[in-house]
């Protein structure tokens, strides 16, 4: 089975694991370093249908280790993968993935793996699509029927967490680097789920709550409620760092408007926590497409590596005050790759300084940038499409302040260095 998309969104939830509650109502002082650290249960020994690893990841949740067969299983495995076997027994290799991706429950008995979703709505008030596997599901989604009402969005919910898992787990490899191995879910609340700014792009704490329950970090305020839970640990993008698999939950408090997602977060030797979720594959794919995509990530789709690339535009901001009367400011953007990955700092006219941010390129046309407004603190994301012509690299995107629903469309453009100038991204 071929991917046909390369970038990506889904979902999952999982076991409840850990039995520790925490319940922070922030201060401006205390902030996040308020939180309870949860406990981290020990390792579970691995069946003994499979060789165990000599050195087990320090997890957050009592996961068992998995085995793909295109890792490199070393002797000794600082990071192997990692799921929450005991809610999927009947996914033990990445053959079981593709078989419960195409038939679902069929012939077996494991809880989860069996649905029966309706999407869609014919005029005479029938289903347009009954599936139940994640192949027919994503076959649905592909021809344009997606549910229509909130039962359905509910009860589609458990099909994108499954279908993350199904995707993500049979291409996560062995890693010699951790980024999660010395954190708990207390750091995870505070950087998954950031507080929200203001107008003037600092802090907003006032209303806003977060509470750890088991394995699920939940934020919620005066109006929006947020969930994630892990759901796998391993190195799917290649780059020699370990990536968490999470299932995201998005919901009006007390409404009806709701959301479900899968999302990929990393953390390299910068610290900062970086989504990739556009390097997920929508559809059952090949080791060896897999491979092709890290190999192109690897050579930062044919930018120049460790080189800052300058960018100046504009940004049409909608909040805060003008500038001299203007809604529409000038934007500088600097640019630093490696591996797919890219630093810097970013200034639109109305900010005072430059800021920090972090970010990756997903594909050869989108990416994204992650602002550090505030010390520690992720302040805004923007999801960009990117292209080279004539040696000039063009970005672009919705700038989302964190907890904002409006947004700031900006783009800037540079020359980029060296000889690569002249490679274009498709």
């Amino acid at each position: 089975m071929t991917d046909r998309s390369e970038s990506a969104s889904g979902a999952g939830r999982h076991r409840l694991a850990v039995a520790v509650v925490a319940v922070v109502a922030l201060a401006a002082a205390g902030g996040l370093g308020a939180l309870v650290g949860a406990h981290r249960a020990g390792p579970v020994p691995p069946p003994e249908d499979r060789a165990p690893a000599r050195v087990v990841p320090a997890v957050m949740l009592d996961w068992d280790t998995f085995s793909p067969q295109y890792a490199d299983l070393q002797p000794v495995a600082p990071a192997r993968p990692c799921w929450p076997r005991a809610e999927f027994p009947c996914i033990l290799v990445p053959a079981d993935c593709e078989r419960v991706w195409l038939h679902g429950a069929d012939g077996c008995e494991c809880a989860g793996m069996g649905f029966e979703l309706g999407l869609g709505v014919e005029t005479d008030g029938r289903f347009e699509r009954i599936v139940k596997t994640c192949a027919e599901w994503r076959a649905s989604l592909d021809a344009g029927i997606r549910p229509t009402n909130t039962i359905q969005i509910d009860a589609e919910s458990s099909i994108i967490r499954l279908s993350g898992l199904l995707l993500c787990l049979p291409h996560m490899q062995t890693s010699p680097h951790s980024g999660f191995g010395d954190v708990d879910l207390a750091r995870l609340a505070g950087e998954i789920l950031p507080p929200a700014v203001d107008d003037t792009r600092t802090a907003a704490l006032d209303g806003q709550s977060w509470r750890i329950q088991r394995n699920e970090i939940h934020r919620t305020d005066s109006g929006w409620s947020s969930s994630v839970e892990p759901i796998a640990l391993g190195d799917l993008d290649g780059d020699g760092w370990e990536d968490m698999l999470l299932f995201a939950t998005e919901s009006a408090v007390g409404g009806s408007l709701r959301h479900y997602e899968n999302a990929l977060v990393t953390r390299r030797d910068g610290g900062r926590l970086v989504f990739i979720t556009g390097r997920m594959p929508t559809h059952p794919c090949t080791e060896q497409e897999m491979e092709a995509r890290r190999a192109q990530w690897r050579a930062n789709f044919g930018l120049p590596a460790h080189r800052d690339i300058e960018l100046t535009g504009s940004c049409e901001c909608t909040g805060g005050e003008p500038v001299n009367g203007r809604v529409t400011h000038s934007m500088h953007v600097r640019l630093s790759f490696d591996e797919g990955f890219l630093t810097g700092t970013l200034r639109c006219e109305r900010d005072p300084d430059d800021i920090p941010i972090s970010g990756a390129l997903w594909t050869g046309s989108t990416g994204v940038i992650h602002e550090f407004g505030i010390v520690g603190s992720r302040t805004a994301d923007t999801e960009f499409t990117w292209s080279v012509t004539d040696g000039v690299v063009t970005i672009g995107g919705l700038r989302f302040g964190i907890g904002f629903m409006e947004s700031d469309r900006w783009t800037a453009s540079g020359t980029v260095p060296g000889p690569e100038a002249k490679r274009e991204g498709r």
